[in-house]
């Protein structure tokens, strides 16, 4: 087996190397729109498929992402293809017939009436495109009076994140503060520290260790 020290040292991963630093920030850039909650899940299929191209044009290997795209049978995949019918930017090219795409329509606990699909048709058609990634969440706050019913499953559908980082990250965050030392935290002030942590700058930075147990 060739020892770490040898394959860092051998031209092959010398020239990979070299390819991916081309498009390390690039890469860097998608993956931390991915673990971005605040953006709508109508972005995401944009920013996989612009990683395998980042990966594809430097002749770097991207299988396992490759694989992921195409396979046909994966629910995320088809739900983060089809939730950019929710994006009034390509909603034109996603409804057909006057219907929502199948793997949209199998999260619905009622029928959307179908005079709200066809309204929200033309209100995207003329729709004047923005640049901010958060005007989908815009486009149906503005339409939730005229389009109850589709504005509340396009809500609910764009706020799925793309990866569980922001989930991982409670939980680290919940280990800090849930300390030996603080174990008579109730709920309540558990709850209220966890909110305090997660919304102040730089939370990564938060030493509960040497917090006293006087709650």
């Amino acid at each position: 087996m060739m020892k770490l020290k040898d394959l860092l040292e051998s031209p092959e991963m010398a020239s990979q190397l070299e390819r991916l630093s081309k498009v390390y920030e690039s890469l860097r850039a998608s993956i931390l729109q991915l673990e971005n909650d605040h953006m709508p899940a109508s972005s995401v299929w944009l920013n996989l498929q612009t990683m395998q191209e980042l990966l594809k044009c430097c002749g770097l290997p991207c299988e396992k992402l490759k694989m992921y795209l195409e396979e046909k049978q994966h629910t995320a995949v088809a739900f983060w293809k089809d939730v950019q019918v929710f994006d009034p930017r390509k909603a034109k090219n996603l409804i057909q017939n006057h219907q929502l795409p199948s793997s949209i329509l199998s999260l619905c606990n009622s029928k959307v009436p179908q005079r709200e699909i066809i309204k929200y048709e033309l209100i995207a058609s003329e729709y004047i495109p923005e640049r901010d990634s958060k005007a989908p969440f815009r486009f149906w706050n503005k339409y939730a009076t005229e389009l109850p019913q589709l504005s509340t499953l396009a809500l609910a559908c764009l706020s799925v994140p793309a990866s569980s980082a922001s989930i991982e990250r409670s939980f680290s965050l919940l280990k800090r503060i849930f300390t030996r030392l603080r174990t008579s935290l109730t709920d309540e002030n558990l709850e209220i520290n966890l909110k305090v942590s997660f919304n102040k700058q730089g939370n990564s930075d938060v030493d509960c260790e040497t917090e006293s147990d006087d709650e």
